[in-house]
């Protein structure tokens, strides 16, 4: 559909895309617990690479469908204002992956970080949105630093506290 120049079909064929990667994340996120290293490497990776990658595909198809040729037109004000809130958008997507849990989502922010690198990389008509995709996958990196302490911090907690010593005095929860 894409190399054919059907668009906006291939948005739409997106939107499934993202819909079924969101949904199944969103089960594995929360239904089932990275109980050793396997489960993490081949059930929690794929699904936080997948959904980062189709968050992102989202609107790099949105801006191939809707947009004007970047190869023929300069991007005009209202373009460069719509990529920059897809900017933003994609940075603050990698900033939730990143406070999802105290671990964070690791694969999650470096998918989006990468994407958004790669948006620095190859946009070069506009030094606008050259720079702002690289301002954004810097800030997208401080999020993978944080997933990173998150994740090497989590098995040395400080507190010894217990759930029973959390537990109400009075009543029951």
């Amino acid at each position: 559909v894409w190399s054919r120049g059907h668009y906006v079909v291939a948005f739409i064929f997106a939107l499934f895309v993202s819909s079924a990667a969101s949904h199944i994340y969103y089960i594995v996120k929360k239904s089932h617990s990275a109980e050793n290293v396997n489960d993490e490497l081949w059930v929690h990776l794929p699904f936080s690479l997948w959904h980062g990658f189709t968050t992102f595909l989202i609107f790099v198809t949105a801006f191939e469908a809707f947009g004007v040729n970047a190869h023929r037109h300069h991007a005009g004000v209202f373009t460069k204002v719509f990529v920059f809130l897809a900017l933003l958008f994609l940075e603050s997507t990698s900033a939730a992956y990143a406070f999802s849990s105290p671990e964070g989502d690791l694969a999650g922010s470096i998918a989006i970080a990468w994407s958004l690198f790669g948006v620095f990389d190859h946009q070069r008509s506009s030094a606008f949105i050259h720079w702002s995709a690289l301002a954004f996958a810097i800030l997208s990196t401080f999020w993978i630093a944080k997933s990173l302490y998150g994740l090497f911090t989590r098995g040395r907690s400080s507190s010894g506290v217990t759930d029973s010593e959390r537990a109400p005095l009075i009543g029951s929860a």
